[in-house]
């Protein structure tokens, strides 16, 4: 297994679990939220980003289902506990900073599997991706809330 194939997984993973997430926090406000633009923003969520990144990590060319089916099944759980936010797992993974700051650390993830295609396979087709995840890798990092 290569480093590039390590990292791209680690890259999904990290974006997919930030989905799954997300997706637990939007339909728990819109629960508690009867105004239909929440509902609506957890239903597109759901469909258009959630699903279709769901089948990307169950299909994913070139991986094996060793790897498939946990990140999957992971990213269901912590969809579920987005929703549910249990008191044994600290409020602040629920907060602003916590998002950024995790969002900050995917897109590095992101940049270094580019960087590592550069690198390796000279591609030079990826490096507005790399460069696209680390602005906003870094942008993540210097807007997330300092931690008190």
């Amino acid at each position: 297994m290569d480093h590039g194939f390590v990292l791209l997984w680690l890259g999904v993973s990290l974006l997919y679990f930030g989905f799954a997430g997300v997706l637990g926090v939007i339909v728990r406000r819109a629960a508690g939220n009867s105004t239909a633009s929440m509902t609506l923003l957890a239903w597109l969520h759901g469909t258009c980003l959630f699903i279709p990144a769901s089948i990307f990590v169950v299909w994913m060319p070139e991986s094996t289902p060793w790897i498939q089916i946990p990140v999957f099944l992971l990213g269901v759980t912590i969809s579920y506990l987005a929703y549910k936010q249990p008191e044994t797992i600290p409020p602040r993974f629920w907060g602003r900073t916590f998002a950024l700051r995790y969002f900050g650390v995917a897109m590095l993830f992101a940049t270094l599997w580019g960087v590592s295609l550069l690198l390796t396979d000279e591609v030079l087709l990826i490096l507005p991706l790399t460069l696209a995840t680390s602005f906003a890798g870094t942008a993540s990092f210097i807007n997330a809330p300092r931690l008190s």
